[in-house]
């Protein structure tokens, strides 16, 4: 991970990977996981951390969609955030 997480998202990042994986187990996948955190509680690094750990976790193969809204370049910004050659 690029850097050290809070304890507060440790503890959503961690609640995320549990639940996720648990519906991953669900016969039907039409489950929703929301992470849903105030402007610069760092959702962008808590979101790469639960990708990165939910991979570890899982031994299925997973795919995962970066999508961002609105105009400009919030995409750019989210891929530098946690890109490892951006550093």
């Amino acid at each position: 991970m690029l850097k050290d997480l809070k304890e507060f998202q440790e503890r959503a990042v961690n609640l995320l990977v549990t639940s996720c994986s648990s519906m991953l187990d669900l016969p039907t996948r039409q489950n929703v996981c929301v992470l849903k955190s105030p402007t610069g509680s760092g959702k962008t690094f808590m979101t790469a951390a639960f990708i990165e750990r939910l991979i570890k976790r899982r031994e299925d193969e997973l795919c995962f969609v970066w999508v961002t809204i609105g105009k400009g370049e919030l995409q750019i910004q989210s891929r530098n955030a946690v890109s490892y050659t951006h550093l």
